[in-house]
């Protein structure tokens, strides 16, 4: 999951404060959801296909939703969705958003502490397993592609404050 402030829409937040607080929520809410499809799809572009058991699994899991709280806060989140479980042929499941993490920020090496190997019960790893190195899609997005997200939210709640108003 990432997290990031827009700040600086100062022509975009005087018009916010002059609308009803329900149609300021809504143009908040369309303007982060296009902001984060386009981190989200950008995302999908630097995802590495080959980790996980099923090739391309994770790239295609990735999405994002927006959360509006009571507070009024509007939350883009972007990362793997729930509900692409795969069953491999040995009856192993596959499931990114359990997996996705380890993929941005990479593993510790794990010990055997109380058991003597490690084991999933079909195969044996041994006393320890290695780190690895993750390999971030992210992070990365955020830091290239923050701006042009950002050009994004504002475009988007200007567009829905001209829709709302010319319904009025």
């Amino acid at each position: 999951m990432l997290s990031a402030k827009a700040v600086g829409f100062r022509q975009v937040e005087k018009q916010l404060t002059k609308v009803l607080p329900k149609t300021a929520k809504k143009a908040l809410k369309s303007g982060v959801g296009k902001g984060s499809r386009l981190l989200a799809k950008r995302a999908k572009g630097r995802v590495n296909k080959g980790h996980g058991g099923v090739p391309g699994l994770l790239k295609k899991s990735i999405g994002q939703r927006v959360k509006v709280y009571k507070s009024s806060e509007v939350v883009g989140v972007i990362g793997p969705r729930k509900g692409f479980l795969h069953i491999l042929a040995g009856g192993e499941r596959v499931d990114p958003a359990k997996y996705g993490h380890i993929e941005e920020s990479g593993r510790k090496v794990v010990i055997a502490r109380r058991k003597k190997v490690l084991s999933d019960g079909k195969s044996v790893f041994g006393k320890s397993v290695p780190a690895y190195r993750g390999r971030p899609f992210l992070k990365p997005t955020l830091d290239q592609d923050g701006g042009a997200a950002q050009g994004e939210v504002a475009k988007g709640i200007a567009d829905t404050l001209e829709r709302e108003a010319a319904k009025k």
